[in-house]
């Protein structure tokens, strides 16, 4: 149903007291909705059977001659969240009237939803009113009778401009058709919605303000109720303001109360008003975009609220005031060293890494510091072809012959190995996991899973989970895999390399076998890589969390448990490792991320390993560091992986991260980003991933920051960065997080990054930052370098939505997007110094992250 004419839901109907603390989770004010060219907005919230949406149809001024309104077909766009619109393109011309003149065109459209049908009311030429019709409110829309509803030569009382259609649906079923220029209209609407039902009215409005004589109507007229009262908005002239009158009656006469928006650059205006979820909006339309004007407009969205008596409150257009942040940071002030513990990757499928896009993804990997960076992924020991799929991957390294003999085929896993070190990138290699000739999973188990996004999480079981029949020759299989490693890479190469074991055993999921069990896995692979390359560097056991009573037997199992393999007293740990996951869910029409879960999780798993003596100065990697469980699961709650909730996330959570690591006294060497790319699937489609179809998203450029951070952290701080107690208690859900992380270079090159980061993915002020730098020593000057990455820089995402989202964007397109991803130095005037300390102010949009780099 159409929530905004329903009688039963009433969008139009019951605008409810809305409180300015509560801000609405719409596109931000005075910011256009789409980067096409738009007007005369006509919005609504459509419950489907694919279910609830948001469309908006509008004029495409896009498609006009630049000097006059004179397109031909209209626009729809549509959303999930009032913040990222659609462009669905152009769903009707007025060629679908064949009565219209020749010269038609296509002005300011309305739409209703009744009897199970979308009605779409055009103006054709400035002289009729069309009705078409459809099923569904994309369309396809045909025409609903076959002449005008309204047609000046034939209607008494339609004016002199018939145009402007508006629709409302009272409480008792009856529909209104409002239209018209310089005197305001009104019509009965049948049952139908495609007929009219008595004579055409004018409407009144009375109790003009005499100090104003510009006060009249206009056009763009628009009704609504609110506790009983009818508000009739409209426009005032060329140009014009919105005002509103209110009456008890949809057809007045209407009492003149104020205005709602106040005059714009631009010639025209026209409003509505929509409301979901208790909360109001409104539609207008600006000069908003390079290039734009009278005739080439823009559609923007404004919170709408009421006073305690009624009236509307002004809608102020102006986008919402930045806030004053001031940080500190000292050069010259060492606070301890910065590990670059962002440089750990990995993903399941193990198979992409070979295909177009992962080659060049892993490339770029790779640059972040050759030859220092990390790549995890599950399923190197799988039985299979190859094939990528979701959550899954195989090598065939392992069969058996008629004998039962094993047979080692690495051709597959050097191939993935091979494009690692050709770009840059070592190995994080996952012994994992169980080939099917080894698997002692009971018979019948289908060893390959058929998972696929959106199927239960459970499902990706199979005989792949399962402990080996036979230890022996498992440990056998580590062994002649790290032996040929050895031996077609070299000593030295597989030296640098991590050998961890399996995956999450703490789960059903991925290990259907016993903790012992697992333990015995374990010892019976290290000690096969041991044999094989007797100072390689193991540990494990990447568990799901921070592992509960499953970590504390494995931890204790590995400093003082008796050997399966062996027989000595332990197993040989050079580095452990475990989970942290985020919790991010969708509330109120948005993402809201859950930082404080993961820090929880990463604080969790640091006392674990801390509370073992043996253990407590071991290296750690948190082997999967993430904002949620799982890489190739859809959800609106996931929302956030496109754009820059993604990246600011990021940067936000790793300097918690590093602080726990200092105030939890453990030897933190790695963070692992489990997000990768999934090939051949639907542009921006949601994965977590660090690019789609060959094109980086925000948070990689993230990365490309802090592999640019020195080695040497300095002190640094802000008045807006949240402390991180605070931040581990309540996550961000409060005053924004403006936080700053700075070091220095061996080169004395200072590089400080900065983000603006919520968990609410909602609009909000920009941070006006004054940034005080002391300690850079004795020139008189030094040059500054900046890097952005927001809504507008190094955002490939929003360019892809900017183009309407294309599927299947051209090459020319593609070529678009690459550039848009890239993130690209602005040298800034230099920076004057005064005893070695100067001053910077930038402003930092929401959600955004900044890097400085002074020489």
């Amino acid at each position: 149903m159409d929530f905004r004419t329903s009688a039963a839901k009433a969008i139009r109907n019951g605008l409810l007291l809305l409180l300015m603390a509560a801000l609405p989770a719409a596109a931000e004010v005075g910011q256009p909705i789409a980067t096409r060219f738009n007007a005369d907005p006509s919005p609504h919230y459509f419950q489907t059977q694919d279910g609830g949406r948001f469309y908006l149809y509008a004029t495409d001024d896009a498609s006009n001659s630049g000097k006059y309104w004179d397109s031909t077909s209209w626009r729809l766009y549509s959303s999930q969240d009032m913040k990222h619109w659609r462009d669905d393109g152009a769903f009707l011309g007025v060629a679908v009237f064949k009565w219209a003149r020749p010269d038609a065109k296509a002005w300011a459209p309305e739409a209703a939803y009744r009897n199970g049908e979308y009605y779409f009311y055009a103006p054709v030429g400035g002289d009729k009113i069309g009705v078409a019709v459809a099923d569904r409110p994309e369309g396809p829309f045909t025409d609903a009778r076959g002449d005008a509803l309204i047609d000046k030569a034939r209607d008494a009382n339609a004016g002199d401009e018939p145009i402007d259609p508006a629709v409302f649906v009272d409480q008792d079923g009856q529909a209104y058709m409002y239209f018209g220029t310089r005197v305001p209209k009104v019509v009965k609407l049948k049952a139908d919605m495609i007929s009219v039902d008595g004579a055409i009215r004018n409407v009144v409005v009375q109790g003009w303000p005499a100090a104003d004589p510009k006060k009249q109507y206009g056009e763009a007229p628009f009704l609504h109720r609110h506790n009983g009262k009818y508000y009739f908005s409209f426009s005032t002239g060329w140009p014009g303001q919105i005002v509103y009158a209110t009456a008890d009656s949809p057809l007045g006469p209407f009492t003149y109360r104020g205005v709602i928006l106040d005059y714009l650059k631009i010639s025209t205006n026209h409003q509505a008003i929509l409301e979901h979820e208790g909360k109001s909006y409104l539609f207008y339309h600006d000069n908003l975009l390079p290039g734009g004007g009278d005739w080439r407009r823009s559609i923007a969205i404004a919170p709408l609220y009421y006073d305690g008596n009624g009236d509307i409150q002004p809608v102020s257009t102006t986008p919402a005031t930045t806030f004053p942040v001031h940080m500190r940071v000292n050069a010259g002030q060492d606070d301890g060293a910065l590990p670059p513990m962002w440089r750990f990757f990995g993903a399941d499928e193990p198979n992409y890494a070979t295909m177009k896009d992962g080659r060049k993804l892993m490339a770029h990997l790779g640059e972040l510091r050759p030859g220092a960076v990390y790549f995890r992924t599950h399923n190197l020991l799988n039985t299979g072809d190859g094939t990528a799929a979701f959550k899954w991957g195989s090598t065939n390294a392992y069969t058996e012959d008629s004998q039962g003999k094993p047979v080692y085929d690495w051709t597959i896993a050097d191939h993935i190995i091979d494009t690692y070190l050709a770009r840059g990138v070592r190995p994080y290699l996952q012994i994992g996991f169980m080939p099917q000739a080894l698997s002692s999973a009971p018979p019948g188990t289908p060893y390959q899973h058929g998972w696929r996004p959106g199927y239960s999480y459970d499902l990706i079981a199979g005989a792949w989970n399962a402990p080996p029949k036979d230890y022996a020759k498992w440990s056998e299989l580590v062994y002649q895999w790290v032996r040929h490693c050895v031996q077609r890479y070299g000593k030295e190469e597989v030296l640098q390399w991590y050998f961890e074991v399996w995956n999450e055993p703490n789960g059903p999921a991925y290990w259907s076998g016993t903790q012992e069990e697992f333990n015995k896995l374990h010892d019976y692979a290290i000690a096969g890589v041991r044999r094989a390359l007797p100072q390689a560097r193991v540990g494990g056991p990447d568990v799901a969390g921070a592992g509960g009573a499953f970590m504390d037997a494995f931890l204790a199992h590995v400093a003082r448990g008796k050997n399966h393999a062996t027989g000595d007293t332990g197993t040989p740990t050079d580095f452990l490792s475990f989970h942290a996951k985020g919790s991010p869910r969708f509330v109120d029409g948005h993402v809201r991320m859950g930082i404080a879960t993961q820090l929880a999780g990463v604080d969790e798993g640091f006392r674990k390993i801390a509370a073992v003596p043996e253990l407590r100065d071991k290296p750690i990697v948190i082997g999967e560091n993430d904002p949620e469980g799982c890489a190739a699961c859809p959800g609106p709650q996931n929302a956030y992986r496109n754009g820059t909730m993604y990246s600011s996330y990021t940067a936000a959570s790793y300097k918690r991260i590093w602080q726990l690591a200092r105030r939890d006294k453990v030897n933190l060497e790695g963070a692992l980003t489990w997000a990768f790319t999934f090939e051949d699937q639907p542009w921006f489609a949601g994965y977590r991933q660090l690019a789609s179809n060959g094109i980086d998203l925000p948070v990689m450029n993230v990365f490309r920051m802090m592999a640019k951070l020195g080695a040497q952290r300095v002190a640094a701080d802000s008045d807006a960065e949240v402390a991180l107690d605070d931040i581990m208690q309540n996550g961000v859900r409060g005053h924004p997080d403006v936080g700053v992380l700075a070091a220095r270079g061996a080169n004395g090159q200072l590089t400080v990054l900065t983000w603006h980061y919520h968990d609410d993915d909602t609009s909000g002020a920009d941070a006006a930052v004054e940034l005080q730098l002391s300690g850079l020593g004795k020139s008189a000057a030094r040059t500054v370098t900046q890097y952005r990455v927001d809504r507008q820089h190094a955002n490939a995402f929003t360019a892809w939505q900017a183009m309407g989202a294309p599927q299947a964007p051209n090459e020319k397109q593609a070529a678009q997007l690459e550039l848009a991803s890239r993130m690209t130095p602005v040298r800034l005037s230099d920076i004057a110094l005064k005893g070695g300390a100067g001053t910077l102010r930038f402003v930092l949009p929401r959600q955004g992250v900044s890097l400085i780099v002074i020489d």
